[in-house]
């Protein structure tokens, strides 16, 4: 090189680098999960956290300037050893395996990359020891730069790695330790001012810190087994200050003191392992499980168990410790996730998400709904959705780990495009899965699944996906419990508990009594059940009225547009009537659905409740119950609307006749006082002298009919004996025309008379002979100004009658 060329190049130094990192990367508990989620990925079942207390020990170090952080630390075990691969992961700080792809494991989450770096919040020197090795990181090379050392190398400085001595089993003086020991000596207020890795305020640590942090994890501690592969036990321990006397030779002494343990119930253990391997499978062969399209979903239900020493239990304000039921469903594959993963195989993507539901805590009815949900990439983020449920996937995160990529960031909007076809292809579809699995809960418990109160951006799309797609499809809304007001076979009714959002109708608007709703859900669920098998539905067929509280309503409603929604209002039911054709063909016990009084009042007084114009809507309803029992379509058979002692004139008339003991029913009661221009077009008809003569030759016996029809015209009178019950109906046929035609002058009434009843015989006489109405007005002439039922023809009737 000449004297007029220099080499000059572009740096990266390290120490800025984990800086830059620390800056984005708060401390807290965050770096106990970025640990545990390190030993997942090297496959570790046990895991621990350990504050060591201990004060530095005598003896020589590798560098006398590393006896300031000889001193208390927090340490971290696994049960796995380190490959090489590992090694080279922690070199490339802030690369890990995700970066290196011919390196990758398709199961990790993530490889010592960035997340590792958080555990410079507390200190500048971590090392660790593992396999026949103990390793010292150095990142500002104060110390001497980072060394790998193996074992009999450490008996010449029992002041340096005594510390390990001892501690989960580890002997130097053995020739491998089967787990990985890491320790993180904790930074002073000195150290911090002289540190070369991170000087910030934030940085300085002591026991009761660590301390402070073990209690911040222990309340959420489930957190760190829920969604791992591998680990299924925690421990968090304490080494007090007082040394060991025997730090080389002889067995392990047991230094450590129990704080408090995470783990699944032993029970539920061999459970959670099983789907667990089952899913790793999966992953590890991955490429060939995308290209096979399909999806498939790893479940599992379990305790898990929080204990506490006396101690720890002490100093924590509320308790935490004790028994939780959890189950997790995880999805593997989805069409468009899949797509993704195949496409950019370079990124590693993993089409795998799911979620986590703590069931013993839905037990409390009337309790607050559940809303403590978190977004979890394999181990917590710091972003709460106000669901009942975590929500798991393998996300696009920021750098920091502290939320999923939202596409509010610009430059890779393939990142955003993953993140939502996990939510929107394979989380919506795995609560709806959920819910389904838990439709057997208790009403009450089963209110609180229903996502209707998200915080964040992400979760506000989820719910919308859920609702629009999962729970408008799928038979996830309960339907309120069938109600039929008499002892029929309740089978059909009861096949129909649950009904997708479209097929149901919604109940806010209007509050209805418990017996209407009961009845309309039986009507609704049993029509709905006669048609399961019909390739041809009735348009406008529904299973029936939702039964989900008013949150969920109001979310409902929120994200469904009016139209598309169906709420419970007369105009529905009477759609729902008039379209299902066939309807009076579905029966119980050989009758109509609705068939009793007591229903068809019901229903009738709903849909009469608007006002008496309503009754037009009754057109075409099967419900005009008669005399005779049958239910018939309003609107299709003429019908009378009478009194009791009305219908007791024409008895072989109950076929034309509408039930007295409906028509009594209030609300329904309204039908004989509405104007017959609106009944008409029902064929209603109110009773009258000219309906009763209609009704009339009925009530006459066979013999007397048969003498009207072979008299002659200008005969006034037939043969007819008259018995005793015959001359009773025939008075209280008299006295109703006196009571109707009372207020008419004379000549109004004779009129009626003979238009209407003239040919009737109902004037009977002592000598078996019945004279037709007509030849009143011959044989019985009212006086001068005489009133018609003051005549001698009022006498004729009474005296002959009685």
């Amino acid at each position: 090189m000449s004297s007029d060329e220099e080499c000059y190049e572009q740096e990266v130094t390290v120490c800025r680098t984990i800086q830059h990192i620390l800056e984005g990367y708060p401390a807290g508990t965050s770096i106990l999960f970025e640990l545990l989620q390190n030993a997942d990925d090297a496959r570790a079942t046990k895991v621990a956290f350990i504050i060591d207390e201990r004060a530095p020990q005598d003896g020589p170090l590798l560098n006398p300037a590393l006896q300031p952080w000889m001193g208390p630390a927090l340490l971290c075990y696994d049960d796995q050893v380190f490959q090489e691969r590992d090694y080279q992961n922690l070199r490339h700080i802030g690369c890990g395996g995700k970066a290196q792809p011919e390196a990758a494991d398709q199961v990790a989450i993530g490889k010592f990359g960035i997340g590792f770096n958080s555990v410079y919040h507390l200190t500048d020197c971590p090392s660790f020891v593992t396999g026949d090795r103990v390793t010292l990181l150095d990142p500002s090379t104060q110390y001497g730069g980072g060394h790998r050392y193996r074992f009999p190398r450490t008996r010449k400085y029992p002041g340096q790695f005594a510390c390990y001595q001892n501690v989960m089993g580890c002997d130097l003086d053995a020739d491998r330790f089967e787990g990985t020991l890491f320790r993180l000596p904790l930074r002073t207020e000195e150290l911090r001012r002289s540190s070369g890795v991170y000087s910030a305020d934030d940085g300085v640590w002591d026991v009761e810190k660590v301390r402070e942090l073990f209690d911040t994890f222990q309340t959420q501690a489930e957190h760190g087994l829920l969604f791992l592969h591998h680990v299924e036990e925690l421990q968090f321990l304490r080494i007090p200050p007082e040394p060991s006397s025997s730090w080389f030779g002889g067995a392990p002494t047991g230094l450590e003191e129990v704080l408090f343990t995470v783990r699944f119930d032993e029970r539920d253990t061999r459970l959670v392992c099983s789907t667990r391997r089952q899913l790793v499978h999966r992953l590890q062969n991955l490429p060939s499980f995308l290209a096979s399209r399909r999806t498939e979903t790893f479940c599992w239900e379990a305790d898990i168990c929080i204990t506490a020493s006396k101690q720890q239990q002490r100093r924590q304000q509320q308790p935490v410790a004790g028994r939780q039921r959890w189950r997790v469903w995880q999805r593997l594959g989805g069409k468009q996730a899949s797509a993704l993963a195949t496409q950019f195989a370079g990124r590693r993507y993993r089409p795998l998400a799911g979620l986590a539901l703590r069931l013993d805590t839905l037990s409390t009815v009337g309790g607050a709904r559940p809303s403590d949900g978190r977004i979890f990439c394999a181990l917590p983020l710091p972003t709460k959705t106000g669901l009942p449920v975590h929500i798991n996937g393998y996300f696009e995160v920021l750098s920091n780990r502290r939320s999923v990529w939202d596409g509010m960031h610009e430059g890779d909007d393939i990142k955003t495009r993953w993140n939502h076809a996990l939510r929107d292809d394979i989380i919506a579809a795995v609560y709806r899965d959920l819910m389904l699995d838990l439709r057997t809960l208790p009403r009450e418990q089963y209110h609180h699944l229903w996502p209707v109160s998200p915080k964040d951006g992400f979760s506000q799309q989820l719910v919308e996906t859920f609702f629009l797609q999962e729970a408008w499809r799928h038979p996830l809304v309960p339907l309120l419990a069938p109600q039929a007001l008499r002892e029929v076979d309740m089978s059909a009714a009861q096949q129909s508990q649950w009904g997708a959002l479209h097929h149901v109708c919604l109940n806010d608007r209007r509050p209805l009594a418990p017996q209407l709703l009961g009845l309309l859900q039986w009507v609704f669920a049993t029509t709905a059940a006669a048609f399961v098998h019909s390739r041809a539905q009735p348009e406008g067929l529904f299973v029936g009225i939702a039964d989900v509280p008013p949150a969920v309503t109001a979310r409902i409603r929120t994200l469904i547009h009016a139209d598309d929604l169906q709420d419970l209002s007369p105009e529905l039911l009477c759609t729902f009537l008039s379209n299902v054709q066939t309807y009076g063909r579905v029966q119980i016990g050989g009758t109509h659905l609705l068939h009793e009084v007591e229903q068809i009042a019901l229903v009738l007084q709903y849909l009469l409740a608007a006002g008496p114009r309503s009754v037009q809507q009754l057109n075409g309803l099967p419900l005009c119950k008669v005399e005779s029992g049958q239910v018939l379509r309003f609107g299709r058979t003429p019908v009378v609307l009478c009194s009791k002692q009305e219908a007791e004139l024409v008895p072989h008339s109950k076929s034309l006749v509408m039930s007295v003991a409906l028509l009594q029913k209030e609300g329904v009661s309204q039908l004989i006082h509405l104007p017959d221009t609106w009944l008409a077009s029902l064929k209603l008809t109110k009773m009258g002298p000219a309906i009763l003569a209609q009704l009339l030759p009925k009530e006459l016996p066979p013999r007397a009919l048969l003498s009207m029809d072979t008299a002659q015209e200008d005969v006034h009178s037939i043969h007819w004996s008259v018995d005793s019950a015959s001359r009773a109906h025939l008075l209280a046929v008299w006295r109703y025309l006196k009571q109707e035609l009372a207020t008419l002058p004379p000549d109004a009434v004779r009129d009626i008379l003979e238009e209407h009843f003239g040919d009737l015989p109902l004037l009977p006489t002592s000598n078996s002979r019945c004279f037709r109405v007509i030849a009143a007005k011959t044989l019985f002439p009212p006086g001068e100004g005489e009133s018609i039922w003051s005549s001698s023809l009022n006498k004729r009737i009474v005296g002959v009658l009685k």
